[in-house]
């Protein structure tokens, strides 16, 4: 997926000014921390070598893709507008 995990997602949030970053501490599997503009959003890995909220976001590889490894570097035409509203206000 590129030289940075989940490069062309990361570049989105980043391009609005926010941040994206990878946490080991205090998640048994770890999680992406987001930000944009103070909205905060936490994805927790499955612990099953896939972060389905962020997987779903690239084109898949095959029919049923059950893993990260099982998607391509492409996003999907919604991809910026279904990351945008992780971050509006509520």
């Amino acid at each position: 997926m590129g030289n940075r995990v989940y490069d062309k997602v990361r570049s989105i949030i980043e391009r609005h000014g926010g941040m994206m970053r990878y946490v080991r501490s205090g998640y048994k599997f770890g999680a992406w921390e987001m930000s944009i503009n103070g909205v905060s959003k936490i994805i927790v890995a499955t612990g099953e070598k896939s972060f389905p909220e962020l997987d779903q976001l690239y084109s898949p590889k095959i029919a049923q893709p059950t893993t990260y490894d099982d998607y391509s570097n492409e996003l999907i035409p919604e991809a910026e507008k279904r990351i945008l509203s992780w971050f509006q206000k509520r």
